[in-house]
């Protein structure tokens, strides 16, 4: 019995979607954490802040880390924006760290700061996804900077 073509190439995306989501199912998700942000580089126009990220993997295998996105806005101002190609490899129930580099201008810095006065804080929101080649993981961290 011969299966007609179109029948299969209608069928094709089924089965593939229903493969992912079994893949899903037996994946614990990663974790994902921010540690420690510094200065790194200074120059009259911007400065680049560096920021530890810590991937954990929780599962009895290893999982590769393709490329992490993130946006960063302050007092819900879009601020920086980036992709990092990582090709990194988290090793089973261990973890992965490096750093994020985010470079802000002092203009838009200082635009931020106008706005921040008024309220006596900063508040940010640092959030995006993990690709992990199978899967994607969204990540969110929120917080306040209180000016005193």
């Amino acid at each position: 019995m011969r299966i007609p073509v179109i029948t299969v190439l209608l069928l094709l995306p089924v089965l593939l979607l229903q493969g992912c989501k079994l893949i899903e199912q037996h994946i614990n998700k990663p974790s994902v954490a921010f540690s420690q942000t510094t200065f790194q580089h200074v120059s009259l126009q911007q400065g680049v802040l560096k920021s530890t990220v810590r991937l954990s993997n929780p599962n009895d295998f290893s999982l590769p880390v393709k490329t992490l996105t993130y946006h960063l806005h302050l007092n819900q101002q879009k601020f920086a924006h980036s992709q990092l190609r990582l090709d990194k490899n988290i090793p089973a129930h261990g973890t992965v760290e490096f750093e994020l580099p985010v470079t802000i201008r002092y203009q838009q810095l200082l635009d931020g700061l106008v706005s921040a006065l008024s309220h006596q804080k900063i508040t940010f929101r640092l959030n995006g996804e993990v690709d992990f080649g199978l899967l994607t993981i969204p990540y969110q961290k929120t917080g306040d900077f209180v000016l005193r």
